[in-house]
């Protein structure tokens, strides 16, 4: 079809916000923990708001390849926030439906905690006091997530490990904590605060981990239909660094996302 400039701006805009969303949603990601627990909420508005935005691109754009035009506004706006079901039907596409989509346990569970996020529970802690029947608290969603992941990634013990135990020992006889932990249970003891604040530590990197891989299977996707139908402009483009090629430690330990 012949792309007309405006509709060439609006396409940059959107990839634009889709991949800003998702930068600054892994950076929140990166910070969040029991005592930050604001960047949980963050990463999980930015994170939900990129990945509709970049399979609501893959859907228009797969659209565009195959029909010569873009879809009406009724074909994204019936999609809603869903984002399980639309990652569902980009799976369904042509180019697809013979690839193996690598949707582990913990990439499903991701996905719908930030699909539940952006359709119900963004205002969980207002609706609860209120008393409007909600789904689960997001937080708690999280720490089972966490609590999966760990499952998976093991902590292992290292030889500093016992003088950091003397240490926290110590601390803890001259101090006093109080904080809620993610599932709204209260944490008295000084030491345990800290053992939780290293667990969020180490198991917010592999969170980050999975979360890229299921944004770099969507972004691979959209980069699959722009090929095939040589599609203009490239919005693919947007997403540089998350094509994958980049090792699991890599990932893990990289802070900033906003210049990736």
């Amino acid at each position: 079809m012949n792309i007309k400039q405006d509709q060439v701006a609006l396409l940059l805009k959107e990839a634009h916000i889709a991949s800003s969303s998702i930068r600054y949603g892994l950076n929140a990601l990166c910070r969040a923990n029991i005592y930050a627990k604001g960047d949980y909420y963050q990463a999980f508005f930015q994170l939900s708001i990129g990945l509709e935005r970049l399979m609501k691109l893959i859907i228009n754009e797969n659209y565009r390849g195959t029909n010569n035009s873009f879809p009406n506004n009724k074909v994204l706006k019936d999609y809603g926030h869903d984002l399980i079901e639309m990652f569902e039907r980009i799976n369904e596409i042509e180019l697809f439906r013979h690839s193996d989509a690598d949707m582990n346990d913990i990439l499903f569970s991701i996905l719908k905690c930030l699909s539940q996020f952006a359709k119900t529970t963004r205002y969980y802690n207002l609706d609860a006091l209120t008393g409007k029947q909600q789904n689960i608290d997001p937080l708690i969603q999280w720490a089972i997530i966490q609590e999966e992941i760990l499952r998976h990634n093991p902590k292992r013990k290292t030889s500093r490990d016992n003088g950091i135990q003397e240490l926290k020992s110590y601390i803890n006889e001259n101090s006093v904590a109080m904080i809620f932990n993610e599932k709204n249970n209260i944490i008295d003891n000084t030491a345990d605060f800290i053992d939780r604040v290293e667990m969020d530590a180490y198991v917010q990197e592999y969170a980050v981990y999975y979360t890229y891989l299921l944004i770099s299977e969507l972004v691979n996707k959209l980069l699959k239909i722009e090929s095939n139908f040589e599609l203009y402009p490239y919005l693919s483009e947007f997403f540089r660094g998350f094509y994958g090629g980049h090792t699991k430690y890599e990932i893990r330990k990289r802070r900033n996302w906003t210049n990736y």
